[in-house]
């Protein structure tokens, strides 16, 4: 979307209900991975939003909901529990 290449876009179940959110793939592929792994695992399943600012942005995806935890899928993966993905 949005003109970007490799964008895409999901759809994320929230407290407040669902949203869609549009990824640019091509312009941080390591976070888009990670986010869409974490998706795979259902870390987001109705996550909490825990901050708005009105006409600009929302906070969501973090367990603790104070915006201070949360973890990428290398950190949310336990290495002695491998798991397998299959590429993107």
């Amino acid at each position: 979307g949005h003109g970007q290449r490799g964008g895409m876009s999901v759809m994320l179940e929230t407290s407040a209900g669902a949203i869609v959110l549009d990824l640019y793939t091509d312009a941080n592929p390591q976070g888009c991975t990670s986010f869409l792994k974490l998706c795979q695992l259902k870390y987001y399943n109705n996550a909490l939003i825990f901050s708005v600012q009105h006409d600009l942005l929302i906070q969501t995806g973090d367990p603790t909901g104070t915006g201070d935890g949360g973890k990428c899928i290398w950190g949310a993966l336990d290495a002695s529990h491998p798991r397998l993905f299959p590429a993107m």
